[in-house]
């Protein structure tokens, strides 16, 4: 395994997407404004940056100009962002709605001019907004997304990103436990593999690989494990996960202060699994 490589561009929770000159990837940082109580405590602000393959890195910070109405909350602007295309994301809103309840949208950007160019909160039918965060995309075709909601039980949403509306696409017996989603990627061979984490209390424990079938069914799941570091650290949150040749990249987060490009063989990670 080579040593992980760290994003250059100050900030946590990263996603990463390959492209003809390296990389391209988004990542939260997040300033105190307010520490004294008052509200918003925050700002969050998403950098769009590139990575070339000489480790070349530029950024930009992605700016919401959009005349929309934003409500009052614990923080402001967007939270975690996760890459479904080059210029689309789904990331964490706090400020479309007035219940001061984080929930998913799916935004569009031009990262040229750094310009948010759309924010949709998703709307799910018969699903009441609490604290959402942390769904992840499976599948992604004409305007429609496939996104895992919740691994106990298995849970996954079809939504319409044009509109945000969207309803469950299906439900299956899944893990015995709760876990923080994280990230996925399709398998060569069909299904998908998937990280996801487990919390105690508010601290991290460790994570598993899951793998489901083309159908969403539970197949396997590793044993639990950390993703270690010479100094004894870990990294807590995966945010993207791809495949190239016979290597797993993962993009990952350590202690909410920096993201790092983390490289696996693929083949150990599948053989890491058991059956269910």
């Amino acid at each position: 395994m080579e040593t992980p490589f760290k994003i250059p561009v100050p900030g946590y929770n990263a996603c990463i997407l390959p492209s003809e000159q390296g990389y391209i990837g988004l990542i939260r940082q997040t300033k105190w404004i307010n520490p004294q109580g008052t509200y918003p405590q925050g700002e969050d602000i998403i950098w769009y940056f590139t990575l070339g393959h000489n480790a070349s890195c530029e950024s930009k910070q992605l700016i919401d100009t959009l005349d929309r109405p934003k409500y009052l909350s614990w923080s402001k602007g967007i939270e975690d962002p996760r890459l479904l295309t080059p210029s689309s994301f789904l990331g964490v809103t706090l400020d479309t709605n007035n219940r001061w309840k984080p929930e998913i949208s799916y935004i569009q950007f031009d990262s040229e001019s750094g310009s948010i160019t759309k924010v949709q909160p998703l709307s799910i039918e018969n699903l009441p907004l609490r604290i959402e965060k942390n769904w992840i995309l499976l599948e992604h075709k004409d305007g429609y997304a496939h996104l895992l909601y919740s691994m106990n039980p298995i849970h996954v949403l079809r939504v319409d990103l044009d509109s945000g509306k969207g309803q469950t696409l299906c439900e299956h017996p899944g893990l015995s436990f709760s876990t923080h989603n994280g990230a996925s990627v399709p398998l060569p061979t069909g299904g998908f593999l998937i990280t996801v984490r487990e919390k105690d209390g508010s601290g991290y424990k460790h994570s598993f690989w899951i793998k489901l079938r083309s159908d969403y069914t539970l197949e396997a799941v590793s044993k639990p494990f950390v993703f270690n570091t010479d100094g004894g650290k870990h990294y807590e949150m995966c945010m993207s996960l791809h495949i190239e040749g016979s290597e797993l990249v993962a993009c990952l987060g350590m202690d909410d202060v920096s993201a790092y490009i983390y490289r696996l063989p693929l083949e150990s990670v599948l053989a890491s699994l058991s059956s269910v």
